[in-house]
């Protein structure tokens, strides 16, 4: 009894982010509506995806064991080859990765949430649908998604990208932070300093 007790409540975590950000929404509407400005289209879908993401989050790790399938070494390098982890301006002309993880978290929460599905199908019969991502061309999608890639593999899928990403992220903030430390000079270089003025204030 003890630990059914301790056992979170999936569903009840995803409808407290689903009430704060219908919330959210609603404190956004009634201040447009005092400021007497209008929501564009292109804004509400935004906020909606904004919200749909956030349940997404918490969704992902909840789907079937059957999705979670650990992905073999060759379709892992081919994830990865068809992934942009840094910021090139699209220089590279790859899928980027914070696109592609949160396709995969839409893909887990319109889909595989609310029907079942084969798990041994490509998964970009599913994903090869512009709806599942964000400031991605189709010509980019239809080029890099991974073809091996399965229905079976969508969450060790998201979960390999984020962790690149986090890593990467990781590191950059670390050389972002170094690079704002001061130089300070070892005692043994200060002391040759002085030594060195000394001599020549003698000469």
């Amino acid at each position: 009894a003890n630990e059914e007790d301790k056992t979170p409540n999936v569903n009840t975590d995803i409808d407290s982010v689903i009430i704060n950000e219908l919330e959210t929404l609603e404190k956004i509407a009634e201040m447009k509506k005092g400021l007497k400005v209008g929501l564009e289209l292109k804004h509400v879908i935004s906020l909606y995806e904004l919200g749909e993401d956030r349940v997404a989050d918490i969704l992902i790790d909840c789907v079937d064991s059957k999705y979670k399938c650990e992905i073999p070494v060759e379709i892992h390098d081919e994830l990865m080859n068809a992934c942009e982890f840094e910021d090139t301006n699209g220089k590279l002309g790859k899928i980027p990765a914070e696109a592609f993880a949160k396709a995969l978290k839409r893909f887990a929460l319109r889909v595989l949430s609310v029907k079942p599905v084969d798990e041994n199908l490509q998964l970009n019969l599913y994903l090869g649908q512009m709806n599942f991502w964000s400031d991605v061309s189709e010509e980019i999608v239809d080029e890099y998604f991974p073809e091996n890639l399965l229905v079976a593999h969508s969450h060790s899928a998201y979960c390999v990208i984020k962790l690149k990403m986090d890593k990467i992220r990781s590191k950059q903030q670390f050389m972002a932070s170094s690079n704002k430390r001061p130089i300070l000079k070892s005692p043994t270089t200060i002391r040759a300093k002085k030594a060195q003025k000394q001599k020549f204030g003698r000469a």
